[in-house]
């Protein structure tokens, strides 16, 4: 856990203990709020072409979403590490953090390396707490930061730059998709069944 997140739902740790300590679960992550009530982290989807990133951003915290995704939790391809919970036995398992992300993706490689090694990653919808978004340890700048950004997805790409997201549809691509549009049901590619 970030050391800039403050609770809402006082129950959140219980709710993300009780999808942690399945066996089938390998990663749960939190519903995180920014100050202003919207939403900083719904889940990390996998973008064919582009980095990682959360869906349902800045949406209002008091809507229910496409479908009311917002308030179901579900399977992901990753979660954010600014909260997340797993079993220490899973952790090791999957060779924890690589030491390669210094800053951004070490834990999206994580949850990923956890989806290979055949468990769930889940986001949990009632573990609600606020996250300041890098308050504390601030916005990398400089050329060093942005050498060390590119770098990091860099090396991010070149191990899960392929990798197809089963919760994101092949149908919506690019880093601006409108975020309801980012669960239609699959419809297979050409040429696949």
């Amino acid at each position: 856990m970030n050391n800039d997140i403050e609770v809402v739902n006082p129950e959140w740790l219980e709710t993300m203990l009780s999808f942690a300590l399945q066996p089938e679960i390998g990663v749960v992550g939190a519903k995180l709020y920014f100050p202003d009530d919207t939403i900083q982290h719904a889940g990390v989807v996998l973008g064919e072409g582009s980095s990682p990133r959360h869906v349902f951003r800045r949406r209002d915290r008091r809507e229910a979403g496409p479908r009311g995704l917002l308030q179901i939790s579900r399977d992901m391809s990753a979660v954010t590490g600014a909260c997340m919970v797993m079993r220490r036995s899973v952790f090791e398992e999957v060779g924890g953090f690589d030491e390669a992300y210094r800053r951004d993706f070490n834990d999206i490689d994580l949850c990923l390396r956890v989806r290979e090694h055949g468990y769930r990653v889940v986001w949990a919808a009632n573990a609600e707490l606020y996250h300041l978004e890098s308050a504390t340890r601030g916005t990398p700048k400089g050329t060093l930061a942005q050498l060390i950004a590119s770098y990091e997805l860099q090396t991010f790409c070149a191990r899960w730059g392929q990798t197809e997201d089963p919760f994101f549809s092949p149908n919506v691509t690019g880093d601006d998709f409108p975020p309801e549009l980012a669960f239609p049901p699959r419809v297979p590619r050409f040429g696949q069944t």
